[in-house]
């Protein structure tokens, strides 16, 4: 199976489109070709469908569909190509019941069928909107955590914390997200950084309240990660 570098790899190499010109000519006619190939039709009457054919049909459109046009990374602006069997093969070694959770609240996620009797994973929260309340924010996850139901919570963005602002940055080290940092705020670069790649001697990187050092620039990140700046200063 590709690992990980491979995917980068073809996320800096791979044909370069804009994401509108992916999303209107390359997805959606070949969204409808498929459809129409596999005859594949929603039924009003039927919300959860267990028709075995629909699903290997919607499974062989959804396969061709990936092959076809592949995956586009925003931030790059190119088109992660993947094969057949490169799909397949994830789709195989992929987690068959990925565990989520410490201690008790610990929860296996199980494939479900439809004609399934396990109740399916109940997946709450506010992804995607934004609370500009900390005490609201805290009330909001601790209410989804109460829920009987709840398998798993995602969370609201929070806009401020301690009323500071929370800026984003995007990257796969800690030194592509301060590089984009600096592309939004110019001024901070001469705070960070005492020559082009290079931190300040007074500057300590930590992710997730971990040290990044030593070679904090090329310490890996991921979506969720949160990068701190500390300034070691002294005086007399």
């Amino acid at each position: 199976m590709i690992d990980f570098f491979e995917v980068i790899r073809r996320a800096l190499n791979g044909p370069y489109m804009s994401e509108r010109d992916f999303d209107m000519k390359v997805v959606v006619p070949k969204l409808r070709q498929v459809v129409k190939k596999y005859d594949i039709r929603f039924d009003p009457d039927r919300a959860v469908a267990n028709d075995d054919k629909l699903a290997d049909d919607v499974f062989q459109a959804a396969l061709e569909l990936c092959v076809e046009t592949g995956a586009y990374c925003t931030d790059t602006s190119r088109v992660i190509r993947f094969s057949r069997e490169e799909l397949l093969e994830g789709l195989r070694d992929a987690p068959a019941a990925p565990v989520f959770g410490e201690g008790r609240d610990r929860k296996a996620m199980l494939g479900r069928k439809p004609e399934s009797a396990l109740p399916p994973w109940c997946y709450v929260g506010a992804g995607g909107a934004t609370c500009s309340s900390e005490d609201v924010y805290i009330r909001l996850v601790e209410g989804y955590g109460r829920n009987p139901l709840t398998d798993s919570v995602t969370c609201p963005t929070l806009t401020k914390i301690n009323g500071m602002e929370v800026v984003a940055a995007a990257g796969n080290t800690v030194g592509e997200c301060l590089n984009h940092l600096i592309k939004q705020f110019p001024g901070m670069e001469k705070a960070i950084f005492s020559k082009k790649d290079k931190l300040l001697n007074i500057v300590e990187v930590y992710v997730n309240h971990a040290s990044a050092y030593p070679n904090e620039l090329a310490h890996p990140v991921k979506d969720g990660d949160e990068i701190h700046l500390v300034l070691m200063l002294a005086g007399g």
